[in-house]
C-alpha cells in the first residue's frame, strides 16, 4: 500500500492507491469508424451519466489522475477528470502495476485469440487477468459504482482498444480490467465521455 500526492490542485477527495507490487491513410479511417462508433454509444448512455452516481465513489484509471504509470513512464492527465474530485471520492488504480508489471514496460496490445502480448513477442496474459482481477476487489472495498478509464488501453479501454497488430489500429472492445469492472457491476465511462459530459 502506499500513497501519492496526484498531480491537480483538486485532491481533497481522492484516495491513495493500493498497488501490490496498415497504412497511415487505413490506420486513419479505422480510427475515425471506430471514434464514431464509441461516441454513438456514449451518446446513448448519457440519460446514465455521472450524475446517476451522485458523489459515489468511482475508480479511476491512475494516470488520468496525474500518476505516471503508462507503459512509457508517463501519465495522461484529464482536467474534466481531475475536476470531479471536488464532488466524488476518486479511487486511483493502475491494473497494469498491479499485475505486476513496471513502468516503464514495453506496451502491449490484446491480440484476436484474446491473449495479450507486448511488443516484442511476450506473453503477458496473466498479469493482465491479475491487474483487472485486483481493480475488481479495490473497487468492492471502496463500494465503487463507477470507473472512468483510460480510452483504447489493453486493460482500461472502455469503448475500443488497439487490435494487436501494434500498428496503431483501434478496433471496437473493451480492455481486460474494463471488461473484468463491468462484469462486477460496474458502470464504464472514459475520459473523452466525462469531457463530453462536462462541456
Amino acid at each position: 500500500m502506499y500513497a501519492y500526492s496526484v498531480n491537480t490542485t483538486k485532491t481533497a477527495n481522492v484516495v491513495p492507491k493500493d498497488r501490490t507490487h496498415t497504412s497511415k491513410n487505413q490506420q486513419g479511417k479505422a480510427k475515425a469508424d471506430a471514434s464514431k462508433g464509441n461516441r454513438v454509444e456514449a451518446q446513448d448512455r448519457k440519460s446514465a451519466s455521472v450524475r446517476t452516481h451522485g458523489g459515489k465513489p468511482a475508480l479511476v484509471s491512475a494516470c488520468l489522475l496525474g500518476e505516471p504509470c503508462r507503459y512509457d513512464g508517463n501519465s495522461n492527465p484529464s482536467q474534466a477528470v481531475c475536476a470531479l474530485a471536488s464532488s466524488h471520492i476518486l479511487v486511483p488504480a493502475c491494473p497494469e502495476q498491479l499485475g505486476g508489471l513496471p513502468t516503464p514496460r514495453v506496451p502491449s496490445e490484446i491480440q484476436p485469440d484474446g491473449r495479450v502480448v507486448d511488443k516484442h513477442g511476450a506473453d503477458r496474459t496473466s498479469a493482465f487477468a491479475s491487474g483487472a482481477q485486483q481493480a475488481v476487489e479495490i473497487a468492492r472495498t471502496h463500494k465503487c459504482t463507477w470507473a472512468i478509464l483510460k480510452a483504447n488501453s489493453p486493460s482500461c479501454g472502455v469503448h475500443a482498444v488497439y487490435d494487436g497488430s501494434f500498428e496503431g489500429v483501434l478496433v471496437p472492445g473493451q480492455g481486460i480490467a474494463a471488461a473484468a469492472l463491468r462484469a462486477a457491476g460496474l458502470e464504464l465511462f472514459d475520459e473523452a465521455d466525462i469531457r463530453e459530459e462536462l462541456l
